[in-house]
């Protein structure tokens, strides 16, 4: 009795407060605790799409507190269709899991999933989005209509979207994705392009050490050179760690003497570097003890 009186006390005001201020979060935390979760929801959708263009950050809570709402009923069909229009509006790795996630409980990954790759490899929205306000499905036939999906919130990209496309690859632990998408990554001539692939070959080298030790081998050289161009200790030191793997991946298939000529080369073309030469000396040390 006393939450009842609580709640008509409390919500008239908080009700005041979401439509003065926008915080429907608040508001709808406070429906919740309440019980009057039909109303949350209502209040839920409501606040999505008004906010939705110019408040995204509230809009994203808004739709996490649904789809929790919704996992506590166990109405596992309506996550996935939640989780995947959500990967369309963002696409990201923290998405793509999520949605993985919530489509496997439901054992429709395959098909979500190759719709995903083909918007990220072509640009190919899953849905043929409607002219008209009307609702629709993401994926129609495989996940309902959610009430949510705004044709114009989708994410418009410029495909293929190599470096989530590459993250993807390293997740599933597809070393033969992550070689193809890298192939292309490389071959893009333009600034951003080359940001990405410098922020994602210490993860493509990890990767794929093991299948196409090569190209492991070639992108950790890269980073061990560019670091001992810097001229400072701390990057020779950060660098020895590069020169490291290198050393124990060509040692593991047996190729040490291509490893010995490499030292051989970094030595000659810093000899003039003695503190990088020390540090040199003491990987070549661990080599022989290591024998």
């Amino acid at each position: 009795m006393r939450k009842a009186g609580l709640s008509e006390e409390i919500i008239p005001i908080s009700e005041l407060e979401a439509e003065r201020t926008g915080n429907y979060t608040r508001f709808v935390r406070e429906l919740l605790d309440f019980g009057q979760k039909k109303r949350a929801e209502e209040w839920i959708y409501r606040g999505i799409k008004k906010l939705r263009e110019y408040r995204p950050g509230t809009a994203y809570e808004l739709s996490q507190t649904l789809i929790e709402i919704k996992e506590n009923e166990e109405n596992w069909l309506f996550v996935a269709a939640l989780e995947t229009e959500e990967f369309f509006r963002f696409p990201q790795l923290s998405s793509y899991i999520r949605m993985q996630k919530a489509a496997r409980k439901i054992g429709k990954w395959k098909e979500i999933r190759e719709a995903a790759l083909q918007y990220l490899r072509c640009g190919k929205l899953p849905a043929n989005q409607p002219k008209t306000t009307d609702e629709f499905s993401i994926l129609p036939g495989i996940l309902p209509k959610t009430g949510l999906l705004d044709a114009e919130s989708l994410e418009k990209i410029k495909s293929p979207a190599l470096g989530l496309l590459i993250q993807i690859a390293i997740q599933e632990d597809d070393a033969d994705e992550v070689i193809h998408w890298y192939g292309e990554l490389k071959s893009g001539k333009g600034e951003a392009e080359k940001t990405r692939r410098f922020t994602l070959e210490e993860e493509i080298a990890n990767a794929v050490k093991d299948k196409y030790p090569e190209v492991a081998i070639g992108i950790w050289k890269n980073i061990a050179e560019d670091l001992i161009s810097k001229t400072k200790v701390s990057s020779y030191e950060e660098a020895s760690m590069y020169l490291r793997k290198i050393k124990e991946i060509l040692e593991s298939i047996g190729k040490i003497e291509e490893w010995e000529a490499y030292l051989r080369q970094i030595r000659e073309a810093n000899r003039l570097k003695k503190k990088l030469l020390e540090i040199l000396d003491q990987l070549e040390k661990n080599r022989i003890i290591g024998r």
